[in-house]
């Protein structure tokens, strides 16, 4: 093995991104701490290929969501085996405590020492030092000089987690761990050396894990690799009897069970709109292609909230034949008025729109007089309707004593104002088109869809959906609403209820005033069967 090792160390890059080479040195390993010795193969586990696979890819910051028994501090601990062939390489495995730590070193400790597979400990092995204790002192050297080295959160006061610098850290049950320690202590020594951060946990609530490794990921991060959480189920070992059991007891729409066995976000408490969801039968959103999966025909509506000093939010809409709302693009655009009109045009062309050039005008800007023309976006005969925020016409000295309606109108985008109705009436309307689902015209009897629809490429939207709070204070149903919500990353927000608004119906000549109570059950006319 010492040879084996050598060859390792000595060209760890080329090793390092092997899959073949790596997966062959994982088969060496046989610890499970809940079952009898097995060589580890991630090959038949969907979730753990996935995860070393993204490792290979160059990957730094990788999060594995899923139910207990999913195997996550296993293929945790064996990523971090592979980073310790890296001459100099220091590793840390942090816990909330040494004993949320001591798992995934148990992995280590067992395929490094206890397995005699690097041969025997002392200073003419490979392994110089190794000791397992929980309460502390958690270490293994190399003779290369590398370290993995068992952390605990709690020690931070104590100056335990400053160094100079960390090639991969490993988040033991890492939605335990609080995100200020991270965020403190953590970033900047990863920073330095360009590591890799493992954080392979079941999920607990929406918290700053969520945030700092799933949504980057799902924003398209390059060095960012997640998943939507897998089940405990996947794993091929284990015990599908069990997991039936506990569903039966916990009940499937537990938050318990949801959270533990399935693996999913489920942090409800003072959300704006527990009814959103993501995954499962009664989904909103879904993998979709706006170019492939709405018909030319429909109508379209683009819906801008600008701003000075931050991106401009941009959602795209339309509805269906049933007048149900998708919402199925965006945009988060920072640059001038000129940057945002060309990137909601190229948008339109991405979408399918015939972009056609209308009346060409003469405006005064700073070099003279220049020519502006504007822009039409058409779908199968009909343009698109471009909404903007009422904010935007407050003009800024900062810009000249212009608007940035006025901005936009020069770089050839004609809007019309939104819409702005009472905050509670736009809660409490999109609260109820989150709970009903409407009939499929073309299904069998009984088949439903989902009021709403939202494109998975949504990201922005989708996460502000799931995280829409009310103010403090403030109510938590649908019922006794006493403040407005959190003003706070409500941006797309903003955007679908200025689309609401508008009356985004198939027939554009059927206007309603949709958020007038009176006048909300008039809604989904196709769903008169289905109870509010």
């Amino acid at each position: 093995m010492a040879t084996i090792t050598e060859k390792f160390r000595k060209n760890f890059p080329a090793f390092f991104a092997d899959k073949e080479r790596v997966y062959g040195l994982f088969k060496k390993f046989t610890y499970r701490a809940d079952g009898d010795p097995l060589p580890y193969d991630p090959s038949v586990n969907e979730a753990q290929d996935a995860f070393h696979t993204a490792g290979r890819k160059g990957k730094r910051y990788l999060a594995m969501f899923g139910g207990s028994g999913l195997g996550k501090s296993m293929c945790a601990a064996r990523e971090a085996i592979v980073h310790a062939f890296k001459p100099g390489a220091t590793i840390w495995l942090l816990g909330a405590d040494y004993e949320a730590a001591s798992k995934e070193f148990d992995y280590c400790y067992e395929d490094l020492i206890v397995s005699g597979l690097f041969g025997g400990v002392g200073k003419d092995g490979v392994i110089v030092r190794a000791v397992n204790n929980k309460h502390g002192d958690m270490h293994i050297k190399f003779s290369w000089g590398a370290e993995i080295i068992g952390k605990s959160a709690k020690e931070a006061h104590k100056g335990t987690l400053l160094g100079e610098g960390l090639d991969c850290l490993v988040l033991c049950e890492g939605s335990r761990i609080p995100g200020d320690i991270f965020d403190r202590y953590l970033e900047r020594a990863i920073s330095r050396r360009k590591g890799t951060v493992i954080c392979n946990t079941t999920p607990k609530g929406k918290n700053w894990v969520y945030h700092k490794f799933y949504q980057s990921w799902r924003e398209g991060n390059p060095i960012y690799w997640s998943a939507d959480p897998y089940p405990a189920t996947v794993n091929p070992f284990y015990d599908k009897t069990e997991f039936e059991r506990q569903r039966e007891e916990l009940g499937e729409d537990s938050l318990e069970f949801q959270e533990q066995f399935l693996g999913l976000f489920v942090s409800y408490s003072g959300l704006c709109y527990p009814e959103f969801t993501v995954y499962g039968e009664n989904r909103h959103v879904f993998d979709k292609d706006p170019a492939k999966d709405i018909p030319e025909s429909w109508p379209r509506w683009v819906v801008i909230d600008p701003h000075f000093s931050i991106p401009h939010a941009v959602g795209f809409y339309t509805v269906d034949r049933s007048d149900c709302p998708i919402i199925y693009d965006e945009l988060w655009v920072k640059g001038s008025a000129d940057d945002l009109v060309s990137a909601i045009f190229e948008k339109h062309k991405e979408h399918g729109a015939k972009v056609m050039e209308g009346k060409r005008r003469w405006i005064e800007s700073t070099d003279g007089m220049i020519e502006a023309i504007d822009l039409h976006a058409i779908y199968g005969g009909n343009e698109a309707t471009h909404v903007i925020d009422t904010s935007s016409v407050v003009k800024s000295e900062i810009h000249g004593g212009t608007s940035i309606r006025d901005e936009i109108y020069n770089a050839g985008l004609a809007c019309k104002l939104a819409r702005k109705e009472g905050i509670f009436g736009r809660i409490l309307y999109i609260k109820r088109m989150l709970k009903k689902r409407v009939p499929l015209l073309s299904g069998k009897e009984g088949e439903t869809k989902p009021w709403l629809t939202v494109f998975k490429r949504c990201h922005r939207t989708i996460g502000e959906f799931e995280h829409s709070e009310w103010e403090e204070g403030g109510a938590r149903s649908d019922k006794t609403p006493k403040q407005a919500r959190k003003d706070k990353d409500d941006h797309f927000l903003n955007c679908f209820e200025y689309f609401i608004a508008e009356n985004p119906v198939w027939d554009v000549h059927e206007r309603r005033e949709i958020f007038r109570p009176s006048q909300q059950r008039k809604r989904a006319p196709l769903d008169k069967s289905v109870k509010s």
